[in-house]
């Protein structure tokens, strides 16, 4: 029975037969003597390890570490053979746990710490490759985490992923004799399989850590061909990684062999060889490489946009805008804030260059108005004329669409609006040929000749409300005289008197409506003049309500403001008066 100092039993009681003389302890055995047998037993276990035969025996003692037995008659040393052999006869009967356990607990006697730490890190190497041969792969890998194993070691098992640049050879003595994965699978193509599938997880894991301390190409390598040939997906982000150790050439090679084309042209990245990688994107592109994990034409152009080589840019421009030119026009919209400006990248070549692409054209004028907001008449009026083309070629389809209709001329409407640097007679000249009122309105306005702009959205248009609207766009941050005279433009639009008396009476509502508006707003004098007389004053008379309202309000604040002024003036003079009052002394020194 095992008892420690404290009196407790943590192993269990060797069993041991009758008879028994004498017993003795050699770290880690229990030897054990009965009449016709020496017996030994090991404490890391508590399992019969050795029988020998031996008559007579009497007496049984380890004397300063050497054992000997003796009978009647003869005494015999007992030598035990050495720790390290007997590990080893245990690992050739693939005894693992067992030899792993007898060297943890051996007699390190000769041995410094260090020195035992690099024996035990072999046996534990040693007894990985036996659990690897016996597919017992978790086993295998803690063993050799453990063991701290040269991971070459593990990748020569399989000659077709070391590198060929690799002067690596098998430690000597070897830790294993097996000589390739197939073979020790016996060529059966499941459990090689599995033995790869190991290694890349193994690989995987010890990538980055002390394991692969000075085998990083070795590693890479084998890692890129693994994923080449069982993990697509996997090694893009392998290859998206910011540190790969793999040869150049051999690589390429194995991307090529295995057809992972996009994997292939990333590997040609990390290489510096942005031509060789666009080559191949853009035959997967056109078909000629399959590779269904290639992202499509947008990464492509996302890498245009921000590629600092612009004359290897311009090489692939067409290529992409023959394809798709919203997408293509995305090379030159979405450049990097900081980029260095270059001659090619000039707006105007830009402009130039994208006369054989419209579409690709309109939206990099849009980018230049609206986003960049370029003031220059060039690109305003380029890109309201196409505007006005686009709307007039909707125009003269024989069913146009009415939404796309709407669309082309509210993006007109638009930049009319919102832009004053464009040609606006050019514009007005082909607005008029088209009949586009709306927007010949808008230009009229931006010419200051409100009266025709008003009597196009009254006449034309009969569209009351956008007529109040353009009075209240277009006075915007100016002054309330400007506001009085458009409202009273519009007014004199709905007052006419050269109109058919017919029409005049259609446009009494109007006329009324727009004096009792909140938002309108007129010189009341000047209104007075121009209303007909035979008007009647009910008809005016909360048009006069608010006018007087406004007109006594504009009074009291007048008055108000006056006063403050006063007094204002008062409390100056009084501070002047109070500063001449007082003296000033100066002498010498100040």
């Amino acid at each position: 029975m095992f008892v420690t100092t404290a009196g407790i039993s943590e192993r269990p009681p060797l069993q041991w037969g009758e008879n028994v003389v004498s017993v003795a302890y050699s770290h880690p055995y229990i030897i054990v003597l009965s009449s016709d047998y020496l017996t030994v037993y090991s404490i890391l276990d508590q399992q019969l390890k050795q029988r020998l035969t031996f008559q007579g025996g009497s007496c049984l003692d380890n004397f300063d570490g050497k054992m000997y037995v003796a009978s009647s008659d003869i005494i015999c040393a007992l030598l035990p053979v050495p720790w390290e052999k007997q590990v080893q006869a245990l690992l050739s009967d693939k005894k693992v746990t067992e030899a792993l356990e007898l060297a943890k607990y051996s007699n390190r006697a000769g041995l410094s710490k260090e020195q035992f730490r690099n024996v035990y890190q072999r046996i534990q190497q040693q007894a990985g490759f036996i659990e690897f041969s016996l597919l017992h792969f978790d086993e295998a890998r803690e063993l050799f985490h453990e063991g701290r194993l040269d991971v070459r070691e593990l990748i020569s098992l399989y000659p077709d992923l070391l590198p060929g640049s690799s002067s690596f050879v098998r430690m000597n003595p070897p830790l294993h004799d097996i000589g390739n994965v197939s073979e020790m699978c016996s060529f059966e193509s499941d459990a090689v399989l599995f033995c790869r599938k190991f290694l890349l997880h193994y690989l995987e894991s010890i990538r980055n850590s002390m394991d692969a301390a000075g085998a990083k190409i070795e590693t890479d390598t084998a890692l890129l061909k693994l994923y080449a040939e069982m993990d697509y997906l996997a090694l893009l982000s392998f290859l998206n990684s910011p540190d790969i150790g793999c040869q150049p050439k051999e690589g390429v090679e194995v991307l090529h062999r295995f057809q992972r084309y996009h994997a292939l042209a990333l590997f040609h990245l990390k290489l510096g060889e942005n031509d060789l990688a666009l080559n191949i994107w853009s035959k997967i592109i056109s078909g000629e490489y399959p590779d269904p994990f290639y992202p499509g034409l947008g990464q492509f152009v996302e890498f245009l946009s921000k590629l600092s080589d612009h004359l290897l840019l311009w090489k692939y421009v067409d290529f992409v805008l023959e394809r798709d030119q919203k997408l293509g026009v995305r090379i030159f919209i979405e450049r990097p804030p900081n980029e260095i400006s270059s001659e090619r990248l000039r707006p105007d070549f830009i402009v130039e260059y994208l006369h054989r692409f419209p579409t690709a054209l309109i939206k990099y004028l849009e980018y230049l108005v609206f986003d960049k907001k370029l003031e220059k008449e060039k690109f305003h009026t380029h890109l309201a004329v196409m505007y006005m083309d686009n709307v007039h070629q909707i125009l003269k389809l024989p069913e146009p669409e009415q939404t796309d209709l709407n669309d082309a001329r509210k993006k007109l409407q638009h930049l009319l609006h919102s832009s004053s640097l464009y040609r606006v007679q050019l514009l007005l000249g082909k607005a008029t040929e088209s009949n586009l009122h709306k927007e010949c309105a808008i230009l009229y306005g931006k010419l200051e000749e409100h009266e025709k702009a008003l009597k196009i959205l009254v006449h034309q248009l009969q569209d009351h409300d956008a007529a109040e609207d353009y009075c209240i766009r277009m006075s915007s941050g100016r002054d309330k005289k400007y506001r009085h005279r458009l409202f009273y433009a519009l007014l004199s639009v709905y007052l006419d008197s050269t109109l058919e008396e017919k029409k005049r009476e259609e446009m009494l509502p109007a006329a009324i409506q727009l004096l009792n508006s909140e938002l309108a707003e007129f010189d009341v004098s000047k209104v007075l003049q121009l209303i007909p007389s035979h008007w009647s004053v009910a008809i005016l008379d909360q048009f006069l309500v608010r006018a007087l309202r406004s007109s006594l309000h504009h009074r009291y604040c007048c008055r108000l403001q006056s006063a403050l002024s006063r007094g204002e003036n008062l409390q100056v003079k009084f501070s002047k008066i109070h500063i001449e009052n007082t003296s000033v002394v100066m002498t010498e020194d100040r």
